[in-house]
């Protein structure tokens, strides 16, 4: 008869990414604000466009593509 030793493997880390805070429709508002010098109001008005521009092409079932610098994004 033989004789197998098993050893358990050890438990492995999770390799989930780390926490990140999810970017708000305030923050949006905020950058825009600071990076274009835009009054707090026009920021407001123009985050809300973009965002109803991208809500009104996803509810038409169109896919929405978010790319530029880096590796870009799909919503």
């Amino acid at each position: 008869m033989t004789n197998h030793a098993f050893k358990a493997n050890p438990p492995q880390k999770s390799k989930s990414p780390p926490h990140r805070v999810p970017l708000t429709k305030a923050d949006i508002i905020d950058s825009i604000h600071h990076r274009l010098g835009l009054p707090k109001a026009r920021s407001i008005q123009v985050t809300e466009t973009l965002l109803e521009i991208i809500k009104q092409t996803l509810a038409s079932g169109e896919d929405v593509l978010i790319s530029g610098e880096g590796d870009g994004g799909r919503a």
